[in-house]
């Protein structure tokens, strides 16, 4: 019973800290006001086109922003921070994050219009393989991922994510479009860069039986190679 408290303690205390921090870096770095979201894009925007073709999962913009602001920096933030963020009741982010439930994200790279390669981890190294300088193009990972992943689209001051999580295989390519998107005099904008989230499983828990059944284990081969040493003794 303690150790069932323990956890539940355990558990509000990551919440409280997850939001203490994001609070904190919120404050430093530039934020997103994810209720201007125009509810604007389709799963069709942004696809999966290698040896099979699969539509986006869900997806979740335009997101306007505001003067100054971007959907990545350095670092993924501040979109990765409000991937990862638990606590964002928006409707429609959790259910596509998921991070109320463990799942954490991690920024692999962005690609600019123009070429330029920036990112995190940089193993599946996003590129606008073609229709830079245009709204609309083919986009290829060196190397192929089979997780769930995320693309995030930016053109003009706006922004829309494509989550992908129903699939089975691996992925290379696709194609993208800037649709969803408006420029100042209401076009379609040309696309500015393209940014690729990994998302991970919550941590296995291995539970309290196991544990001990483990131990008990330990402490039997322990006894018996005691009892060896003895018998040759």
């Amino acid at each position: 019973m303690n150790s069932h408290f323990t956890r539940i303690a355990a558990y509000i205390f990551c919440v409280l800290a997850s939001a203490t921090i994001f609070t904190s870096t919120s404050k430093a770095m530039h934020t997103l006001d994810l209720s201007s979201n125009k509810g604007s894009c389709g799963v069709l925007d942004v696809r999966i086109t290698n040896t099979f073709n699969a539509d986006a999962s869900a997806c979740f913009g335009a997101v306007v922003l505001g003067n100054g602001e971007n959907d990545v920096t350095s670092g993924g933030d501040p979109l990765l921070s409000y991937l990862n963020n638990p606590l964002i009741t928006e409707p429609g982010w959790q259910e596509f994050t998921m991070a109320n439930m463990g799942y954490t994200w991690e920024y692999d790279s962005k690609r600019d219009d123009n070429g330029t390669l920036s990112g995190g981890n940089n193993f599946f190294n996003i590129s606008l393989s073609s229709g830079v300088g245009s709204n609309s193009g083919t986009w290829s990972l060196v190397n192929p991922i089979e997780q769930p992943f995320a693309i995030s689209l930016k053109a003009a001051k706006e922004f829309a994510v494509y989550f992908f999580d129903d699939f089975t295989g691996q992925v290379n390519s696709g194609t993208w479009s800037t649709t969803a998107l408006t420029n100042n005099g209401g076009n379609i904008p040309n696309i500015s860069h393209i940014s690729l989230f990994i998302k991970n499983p919550p941590p296995v828990m291995t539970s309290e039986p196991a544990i001990f059944s483990l131990m008990l284990i330990g402490l039997t081969g322990v006894v018996m190679a005691k009892r060896r040493r003895k018998q040759l003794v």
